[in-house]
C-alpha cells in the first residue's frame, strides 16, 4: 500500500514541490519514501509496507516503463506464476512488481486480470528518458483514490488533493457549484471535485495522457467471470458462502498481522467470523461512545466475539473531546463529507494503528451490492412514477430545504439542471440491479469509499473489503430481485449464508446503520452545541458566500431536531474543512456578512 504522486510538465518539477507533495500525505506511507525525477516527468511514492516488505522499491522499472502503484493485488501470486511461465523473473514477492511485465505484454487488457484495490500510473519513456505518455488506472470499485489535473503546463496526479496542490503550477480555485452539490449529496461526487479543473478517476476507469499533444483519453474496463446464476435462494447462499470464503482466504495472505472491524451487524460479523476460522487468533475492534446514546450495538459485537473466541477491543469515544476530534479528522478529508460517522471511522482507525496493526478487514459494500438499505428496497419495489426522485432525495438534505438554505444570487449563478440526477434503467434486466449499479458508480465511491480511504490512511491503516472483490460483485449482479430482498428485508442470500456461521440473533436482528448520534449530542450537550454555533455563526465563515443569512440564523432558535441537526452538522463540516484546506480566508471578515447587518 502506498500513496502516489507525479506528473509530466513542460518545465522540470522542482524537487522542493515533489518533497512537499509527498510530505502532504506522509501518514499514508510512513515506512519508505521515494521520488524519481527525470527530464519532463517525476513520480513519487510513500510506502506502507505490507506485502514483500523487504523489497518493493518504487518506482518500478521495466524496459522503457516506469510505474508508481498504490494498493494491493490479491491474486499477485497467480499472476507472478503466469509471468514466470512466460520467461519473466522477479527479485521479490511485492505484489506491485507484476504490473509492468503485465502492461508490457497485454497493455490495458491487463486490467481485468487484476483482483484487488489500486490506483497506478505507468510512464512510457522514449530513448532520451522523456515521458511520451502516462497511463492512469483505478480499480473496478474505486476503493483507492487518484486525483488529476490537465492544463497548459502539463498533467499531474496524486492520491490526495493536498498533495496535488503542491504539483500543479496554478492556484486551485473552488468550483462554483460544489457547495450546492455537497449539501444535496452529503459529499462531492466524481468525476468533479471541489476544485475547478481537478477530477477524480472513477470505478473501473483509465486515462491516457499524451505528452506530445496534451490529449487525454478515458476508457473503462470490466471483469467477466463464468459464474452461473443460481436457481434458488439456497443455491445462491451456497455459492456466496464459497465465494466469500475464497476471497477472504486470498486477502488474508500478507506479511504483517491483521485485525477486523466488528460493528455487530451482519456484514462485519460474517467477515470477522470467516477470518477467525482461518487464523489461530484474531483481534477485532468495535467503536462506541461514552454514555448512553441511541444505536449502541456493542452487545451484538460481543455476542459474535464470544461465539468465535475473538479478542474484542471496545473503543469508546469521549464525546467531550468532540471539537478536537472533528477538527482532526476533517483535516484529513480531501473533500467535505458530512456523514456523521466519519468521526467514529477516524477514531476507530486511529485505535487500530495504536494497537500495532497496519491492516484491518471491513464489511463495506455488502449493503450496496445485496440491497441492504431500506431506501434501496423502497426504490426497487415502488409503484410510483416519481420513485427515482424520491430515492435520490434521501441522499442528503431535502431539495426543498436545501434550496432554502442558499443565497438566491448563488443559486441564480448555477446551472441547477446540471446537478439533476439521471438514471439509466437499461444496464440490467431488473430495476433493483439498475439501482444498485447506479449507487455503486455514482454515490458509493465518493460518499463511502473516499472517506474510508482518507481516514484509514490518516492512521497508516489499510482496509481490506472482501465484499468488493470482482468475483463477489459479478455474483451479486447476477441475482434476481427475489434473492436480494423479500418482505422488506435485504441481503437475503447473505443472511442465509451467514446463518451457518453466526448466532441467530445476528441473523434476525433489525438492520441498523453504523452511525454517530450527532443530533442528540448537539441537542443535549451544551459544550458541543456551543462549539457548533461558534463555528457556524462566525463572522469570518466561508458559509456566508453561499448560504442565506436569515435561514441559517433561524437555526439558532429552532428546536434541534434531526433535520436541524443535519443542517448544522453539514455547515460545521464545510466550515472546518475550508479552514483546514483552503487558504487566504482566515482573519478577514466577510463583506457579505457586514452587509447583512446580522452581526
Amino acid at each position: 500500500m502506498c500513496r502516489i504522486f507525479g506528473g509530466v510538465s513542460k518545465e522540470r518539477l522542482p524537487r522542493s514541490d515533489l518533497n512537499q507533495a509527498g510530505q502532504a500525505m506522509f501518514e499514508g506511507g510512513p515506512d519508505e519514501q521515494w521520488i524519481a525525477a527525470e527530464a519532463n516527468w517525476a513520480a513519487g511514492t510513500n510506502r506502507l509496507a505490507i506485502q514483500g516488505v523487504s523489497g518493493g522499491k518504487q518506482p518500478f522499472r521495466f524496459k522503457n516503463l516506469v510505474c508508481v502503484f498504490n494498493g494491493e493485488i490479491y491474486n499477485h501470486n497467480a499472476l507472478r506464476q503466469h509471468l514466470v511461465a512466460k520467461g519473466h523473473s522477479f527479485a521479490d514477492t511485492c505484489d506491485g512488481n507484476v504490473l509492468l511485465p503485465l502492461f508490457d505484454r497485454y497493455g490495458k487488457d491487463m486490467l481485468p486480470m487484476l483482483e484487488g484495490m489500486f490506483t497506478f500510473a505507468i510512464f512510457t519513456l522514449d530513448e532520451e528518458k522523456r515521458c511520451v505518455s502516462v497511463f492512469l488506472a483505478c480499480d473496478h470499485a474505486a476503493m483507492k483514490t487518484v486525483f488529476y489535473r490537465v492544463d497548459e503546463t502539463g498533467f499531474y496526479f496524486a492520491s490526495s488533493l493536498k498533495s496535488l496542490r503542491h504539483l500543479v503550477r496554478h492556484d486551485l480555485d473552488l468550483r462554483d457549484g460544489f457547495a450546492f452539490e455537497y449539501v444535496a449529496r452529503k459529499s462531492v461526487w466524481g468525476p468533479n471535485t471541489v476544485y475547478d479543473g481537478v477530477n477524480v478517476l472513477g470505478a473501473g476507469e483509465t486515462l491516457t495522457f499524451s505528452s506530445q499533444d496534451g490529449a487525454c483519453k478515458k476508457n473503462t474496463y470490466t471483469h467477466s467471470f463464468d459464474t452461473v446464476a443460481p436457481n434458488s435462494l439456497n443455491e445462491a447462499a451456497e455459492q456466496f458462502d464459497l465465494l466469500i470464503d475464497q476471497e477472504i482466504e486470498k486477502m488474508a495472505s500478507m506479511d504483517v498481522d491483521f485485525c477486523s472491524i466488528l460493528s455487530g451487524g451482519l456484514d462485519s460479523s460474517l467477515v470477522t467470523s470467516l477470518l477467525r476460522k482461518k487464523n489461530g487468533r484474531l483481534d477485532a475492534f468495535h467503536i462506541g461512545y461514552d454514555g448512553r446514546w441511541p444505536g449502541d450495538e456493542s452487545h451484538y459485537a460481543q455476542m459474535v466475539a464470544d461465539a468465535q473466541d475473538i479478542n474484542l477491543h471496545k473503543i469508546s469515544v469521549d464525546v467531550r473531546n468532540l471539537p478536537q476530534l472533528v477538527k482532526s479528522y476533517i483535516a484529513h478529508l480531501d473533500q467535505p463529507n458530512y456523514a456523521p460517522h466519519c468521526l467514529s471511522t477516524y477514531y476507530l482507525f486511529k485505535e487500530v494503528h495504536d494497537r500495532g496493526y497496519k491492516v484491518t478487514f471491513s464489511g463495506e459494500g455488502a449493503d450496496e451490492l445485496f440491497c441492504g438499505y431500506s431506501r434501496l428496497i423502497a426504490a426497487a419495489s415502488s409503484k410510483r412514477d416519481d420513485w427515482f426522485e424520491t430515492f435520490f432525495a434521501v441522499y442528503g438534505i431535502s431539495a426543498f430545504q436545501g434550496r432554502n438554505l442558499f443565497r438566491q444570487d448563488y443559486l441564480d449563478s448555477l446551472d441547477q439542471d446540471s446537478f439533476a440526477p439521471t438514471f439509466d434503467g437499461t444496464v440490467y434486466p431488473n430495476r433493483a440491479q439498475n439501482i444498485l449499479h447506479y449507487d455503486s458508480k455514482k454515490r458509493f465511491p465518493y460518499y463511502i469509499l473516499r472517506r474510508v480511504d482518507s481516514l484509514s490512511m490518516a492512521s497508516s491503516v489499510e482496509v481490506r473489503m472482501p465484499f468488493l472483490q470482482p468475483r463477489i460483485i459479478d455474483f451479486a449482479r447476477k441475482l434476481p430481485s427475489a434473492f436480494l430482498y423479500a418482505n422488506g428485508v435485504g441481503k437475503q442470500a447473505v443472511l442465509k449464508a451467514g446463518a451457518k456461521h453466526l448466532p441467530s440473533a445476528i441473523i434476525h436482528r433489525k438492520k441498523q446503520p453504523f452511525t454517530f448520534p450527532i443530533g442528540t449530542m448537539i441537542a443535549e450537550l451544551k459544550p458541543i452545541q456551543d462549539y457548533v454555533f461558534d463555528t457556524v455563526f462566525s463572522q469570518n465563515a466561508i458559509l456566508w458566500d453561499y448560504f442565506d443569512h436569515a435561514q441559517i440564523q433561524a437555526l439558532k432558535s429552532t428546536q434541534i431536531d434531526t433535520s436541524a441537526a443535519s443542517v448544522l452538522w453539514a455547515l460545521l463540516v464545510l466550515q472546518e474543512w475550508h479552514d483546514a484546506n483552503v487558504q487566504d480566508r482566515k482573519g478577514a471578515t466577510n463583506d457579505r456578512v457586514k452587509e447583512s447587518g446580522l452581526f
